[in-house]
C-alpha cells in the first residue's frame, strides 16, 4: 500500500471508523437508516451533517443511551473526520526537489560545473524521482502487491529519465531562454537610453563641457551583466576610468525597479543624479593616474585612514579593493556631488526630496553595506553652503568630504 494516502479516501477512512465505533457502542443504531444517511452525508461534506449529528449526540444524551464520555469522544472524532494533518515526508520531498531544481538551474550559468559534477547531480535527481515515485505506490499495481521487476525496472527507468528532464533540462532551457529575452530587452532599452535627451547625450554632453572628460557606453554585454544580473559586485549604475576615457555601465530600468524616483515628476532628475554619482567616482580615481599613459600619481581617492598602505599602482587598486573606509570615502564624494546637483539644477522642493530618497536609501541598507552607508556625508552637503557652479561641483563635493568629520572607520 502507498504510504502517502490522499486527502480524501483519509477523511472517508475517518468517518467510517467513527461510525462503525457509534455502531459498536450503541448497538440498537446499527441498523439505524438515519444513521446511514448521516454517514454518507459525512462522507459527502453534505451541508448540514455535523448540526444533525450534534443534534442526535445530545439526544442520546438525555436519553441515557450514550454515556457523556462517549459523546465528547465522538464529537473530537467528528472534528478529527475532516482535519488536515501535515504529513512531513512529502514536505520533505517537495523541499529537495526544490533545492535540487534551483542548484541545477544555477549550474547552468556557471563553468565551474565539470562533466562529473554534472552527471553525479543528474543521478541524484533521477533517484529523487525514483524514490518519489516508490514512495507515492507507483510501483504497485491494482490487484497485486508488486508489479514483476521488469515492469518496476521500465516505470524507474521513464521515472528517472522524466526527472531529469523536468529537474534539469526544462529549467536549463528555460533559464537560457529568459537570460537571452532580457539581454535583448536591455539592448533595446540601451538603444532607447543613448537617444533620450535626458540619457546618455545629457551625461556625455554635461561632463565634456563642465569637466573636459569624455563618457563613452560600455559594450551592451557587459553593462547587461554590470546593472542587471544579481552578480557579485553588480550595480544599476556603474562608471569606471581608463585612457582618459569614463565609461558608462547603466540600467535605466534597473535604477527605477531599485529605488523609484519619488514623485513621476522627479524621474529625470533621479537619473541625473544617480549619473553624477557616478561621473564622481571617474573624476574621483583618475586624478590619482595622471602620469604618463595613465600611470599612478596620488592618493586622494583613497580614505586618509588607507592612504599609508598605498606605494604604488598595484597597492592603489588593491587598497580601493579591499578596503571599506576607502570604499566609503569614494561612495560619500559621489553622494555629495548627487546632492550638490540637485541643489544647483532642481527647484528646492524637489531637490529636498531628492536628496531624502537617497538618505532614506543609504539608511535602510546601511547595516548590510556599510561601504555606501553614506548618511552622514548626505547631511553634511545638504546643511553646507552649495556649489556656486556646475563646473565646481566636483571640486566642491571634494573639499566637503575633507572638511566634514564623518567618521569612514570605527574608533
Amino acid at each position: 500500500m502507498p504510504k502517502w494516502e490522499s486527502t480524501s479516501k483519509r477523511n472517508a477512512s475517518r468517518v467510517q471508523s467513527l461510525f462503525d465505533q457509534i455502531r459498536q457502542v450503541a448497538p440498537g443504531s446499527a441498523d439505524s437508516g438515519w444513521l446511514r444517511v448521516l454517514e454518507q452525508d459525512a462522507r459527502n461534506r453534505k451541508r448540514g451533517w455535523r448540526e444533525r449529528f450534534d443534534a442526535w449526540l445530545r439526544g442520546q444524551e438525555q436519553a441515557g443511551g450514550v454515556s457523556a464520555a462517549d459523546a465528547n469522544e465522538w464529537r473530537r472524532g467528528a472534528d478529527a473526520c475532516f482535519a488536515t494533518g501535515i504529513h512531513p515526508e512529502p514536505v520533505v520531498f517537495c523541499l529537495l526537489w526544490t533545492l535540487l531544481v534551483t542548484v541545477a538551474t544555477l549550474a547552468w550559468q556557471t563553468t565551474l560545473v565539470g562533466r562529473p559534477q554534472a552527471v553525479v547531480g543528474c543521478a541524484v535527481i533521477a533517484l529523487t524521482g525514483v524514490i518519489w515515485a516508490q514512495r507515492a505506490g507507483w510501483l504497485v499495481g491494482q490487484g497485486r502487491p508488486l508489479l514483476r521487476r521488469c515492469e518496476q525496472g521500465l516505470i524507474a527507468f521513464v521515472v528517472g529519465v522524466g526527472a531529469i528532464v523536468i529537474g534539469v533540462i526544462a529549467p536549463g532551457i528555460f533559464s537560457e531562454c529568459v537570460k537571452e529575452g532580457t539581454y535583448q530587452a536591455f539592448v533595446r532599452q540601451q538603444k532607447e537610453f543613448t537617444r533620450a535627451s535626458a540619457g546618455y547625450p545629457w551625461i556625455r554632453d554635461f561632463s565634456q563641457r563642465e569637466f573636459g572628460v569624455d563618457i563613452v557606453m560600455n559594450a551592451p554585454e557587459n553593462a547587461w551583466v554590470r546593472t542587471t544580473l544579481q552578480t557579485v559586485g553588480a550595480s544599476p549604475a556603474f562608471m569606471s576610468t581608463g585612457n582618459g576615457l569614463c565609461e558608462l555601465s547603466i540600467s535605466r530600468e534597473s535604477i527605477l525597479n531599485t529605488v523609484a524616483a519619488p514623485g513621476s515628476q522627479a524621474v529625470d532628475a533621479w537619473l541625473q543624479g544617480v549619473m553624477m554619482h557616478e561621473l564622481a567616482h571617474c573624476l574621483d580615481v583618475r586624478r590619482d593616474y595622471e602620469g604618463q599613459g595613465g600611470a599612478w600619481t596620488g592618493t586622494r581617492s583613497i580614505a586618509p585612514v588607507d592612504r599609508h598602505k598605498v606605494d604604488s599602482g598595484s597597492s592603489h587598486y588593491r587598497v580601493a579593493s579591499e578596503r571599506q573606509p576607502t570604499q566609503l570615502w569614494r561612495e560619500a564624494v559621489a553622494d555629495m556631488m548627487a546632492v550638490g546637483y540637485w541643489r544647483l539644477n532642481v527647484a528646492s522642493g524637489e531637490g529636498s526630496a531628492l536628496t531624502a530618497a537617497l538618505r532614506a536609501k543609504r539608511q535602510a541598507s546601511s547595516k548590510q553595506d556599510r561601504v555606501h552607508a553614506t548618511m552622514c556625508w548626505i547631511d553634511f552637503a545638504a546643511s553646507a553652503n552649495g556649489p556656486s557652479s556646475n563646473q565646481q561641483l566636483f571640486s566642491w563635493a571634494d573639499e566637503l568630504r575633507s572638511a566634514s568629520s564623518c567618521k569612514t572607520a570605527p574608533d
